[in-house]
């Protein structure tokens, strides 16, 4: 049906929170995932691919409740060596915030 061996959609979104992990929430004060909303498989990621892509901060808000923690919402675009979309999703993620003090 799609021309050969594919891989799963989950393999590719875990791929791409690993890429993620790997060139940004490792460099910050990252508490953890709050889910992903919008996820699309836009093309079949085959053997032999290689995907890629870029993460833009769609927002970044600070817990009214809880002003030492922030939510930072980020849009993902994976494709493949192609240019081709892979997957696209939002995803929210908890971060500890500066000068929490300054909202109490």
């Amino acid at each position: 049906m799609l021309g050969g061996l594919a891989s799963s959609g989950w393999q590719t979104g875990a791929l791409s929170l690993r890429m993620l992990v790997d060139s940004f929430l490792s460099q910050i004060a990252s508490a953890g995932g709050l889910g992903f909303t919008n996820l699309k498989w836009k093309n079949p990621v085959m053997v032999d691919d290689t995907i890629g892509g870029t993460v833009k901060i769609a927002e970044l808000r600070r817990s009214a409740s809880h002003p030492q923690w922030g939510i930072v919402t980020l849009d993902f675009d994976v494709r493949n060596q192609q240019g081709k979309p892979v997957l696209t999703m939002r995803l929210a993620n908890l971060v500890e915030t500066r000068d929490a003090e300054v909202m109490a």
